[in-house]
């Protein structure tokens, strides 16, 4: 082979190679400048509440967010979205008088209910990122409802149970890149509080 031809085929890969690592650093830059502008929580998470709910009842419980669009739906806007799916499960433990009532004898009388209830729930979660500190989010799915009652100590031989349509609307204050404290206030479970991980 001449000389010549091998010295333009080494400065051809040589311009080969030039070119390719610039077109990484620039594909790698705009990676991460992209992904240093994504506020969405990345991947599956979960966050631990407490409960404060109708009737004086109190609880805890948890969520696992599941992404199934984490891309989201708004792509021509400001604001970042994701959908995820949100199964979880809440405890309560509730204490109320419930309604009252007139004996044969005119007496009224009105039984102290005390209980524990076990909820599961599934949620579709629409996840708007507002700014890097904070998102918001409404909820739609349905709750489980499993309750065991007392009257007055003496345990009624039923537990309920009912499935209920569940709404809740929520927001987020992200302290870090995956934390954040959770604020929810949800239909039926009440008030929630607590932290996304």
């Amino acid at each position: 082979m001449p000389k010549h031809i091998a010295v333009i085929c080494l400065l051809t890969a040589l311009c080969w190679l030039g070119s390719a690592q610039v077109a990484s650093a620039q594909e790698s830059s705009q990676g991460s400048s992209q992904r240093s502008r994504d506020h969405r929580i990345q991947g599956i998470r979960v966050d631990v509440h407490g409960n404060l709910a109708y009737y004086g009842a109190m609880g805890a419980g948890f969520r696992i967010d599941i992404p199934i669009v984490p891309h989201g739906f708004l792509h021509n806007s400001h604001i970042q979205d994701e959908l995820a799916i949100s199964p979880g499960l809440d405890l309560f433990f509730f204490a109320f008088s419930s309604r009252c009532y007139v004996d044969n004898s005119g007496a009224r009388y009105c039984p102290d209910r005390v209980g524990f209830g076990i909820w599961p729930v599934v949620m579709a979660q629409w996840n708007l990122y507002l700014t890097r500190s904070w998102s918001v989010f409404p909820e739609l799915g349905v709750a489980f409802v499993i309750n065991d009652h007392n009257y007055r100590g003496v345990r009624d031989k039923r537990s309920d149970f009912y499935v209920t349509p569940a709404a809740s609307i929520g927001a987020r204050w992200h302290f870090s890149r995956r934390n954040s404290l959770l604020l929810r206030l949800n239909f039926p479970a009440g008030f929630q509080i607590g932290l996304t991980f």
